[in-house]
């Protein structure tokens, strides 16, 4: 779940919904906007041409999205041990590796 939720973060930064601020993302989604909602849609759908069968739902995806631009509780960074991009518990006071990491998986090296 945590590897699907960090890949829709990563198409979050791909289709424009958030972007980089200050250490940081902030939210280019706008309630309302029909362009953003497009955006958001097609965010999800790349989701769904990569995961069969898909760990969140859509609703779920909208959720994630708000809670990563509120910056509070959520938010990303890059792995310690690999670089790659991972969620955060903004909260957490322990070391967090990404979920390739915590599952000894391969990881190409750059």
């Amino acid at each position: 779940m945590t590897f699907h939720a960090a890949q829709l973060a990563s198409l979050y930064l791909i289709y424009g919904l958030v972007g980089t601020a200050g250490g940081g993302l902030e939210s280019r989604y706008r309630v309302g906007s029909l362009e953003s909602g497009t955006l958001l849609c097609q965010a999800y759908e790349a989701y769904l041409e990569l995961h069969a069968p898909v760990s969140i739902s859509f609703e779920h995806t909208w959720f994630l999205l708000l809670a990563l631009a509120r910056r509070v509780e959520l938010g990303v960074a890059g792995c310690d041990d690999c670089g790659g991009l991972q969620l955060r518990d903004l909260l957490a006071k322990h070391k967090q590796t990404c979920g390739n990491c915590q599952q000894g998986s391969p990881v190409p090296t750059r």
